[in-house]
């Protein structure tokens, strides 16, 4: 085979490379017209509005704040008085009410109970009284422990206050 075959065949490839480019490519959109489409004004149905909204805040948020009412309504009100006192001198960390402590404090228990159980498996302990009772206590120090957090938050708090004064 010559050197010309050879830069001929590369060529004709090429040529039918480009050729198929041509034929298959899409047609390019304005970008001026794409960008302006953007600021356009349309107004936005409801169901379009919820649909951007992230995944939390359309299902988890809701979830949990019905499962909060639910909590908080067995709770007496002179009760929810003194937590919501509790959690505005904390400066209502990550946007906590009295509804979300409580289901934090719910979900905290769970968690813990379940890291005391999964420990006591580990360690071997097959007795289903002493499995019950480590579920059972760390179930409470779960439920105990958001008040802890709580709590050192309002004295963060009040020590900031006290350092600010003159």
């Amino acid at each position: 085979m010559s050197i010309f075959t050879i830069v001929f065949a590369f060529l004709a490839f090429a040529g039918i490379i480009i050729a198929m480019q041509a034929v298959t490519a899409k047609p390019r959109q304005d970008l001026i017209a794409e960008r302006l489409a953007q600021y356009r004004d349309h107004n936005l149905t409801l169901d379009e509005i919820e649909l951007s909204l992230p995944f939390s805040e359309r299902f988890i948020k809701p979830v949990l704040e019905r499962l909060g009412s639910l909590l908080t309504a067995r709770m007496a009100k002179n009760r929810q008085v003194v937590v919501q006192n509790k959690i505005n001198l904390a400066g209502r960390p990550y946007g906590l009410t009295v509804n979300g402590f409580e289901v934090v404090k719910v979900i905290a228990g769970i968690v813990i109970a379940l890291v005391a159980l999964g420990l006591v498996g580990v360690m071997g302990v097959t007795s289903l009284p002493l499995k019950g009772a480590a579920l059972g206590l760390g179930f409470v120090l779960g439920r105990f422990l958001p008040d802890v957090f709580l709590n050192n938050k309002i004295k963060g708090r009040q020590k900031e206050l006290r350092l600010a004064l003159p």
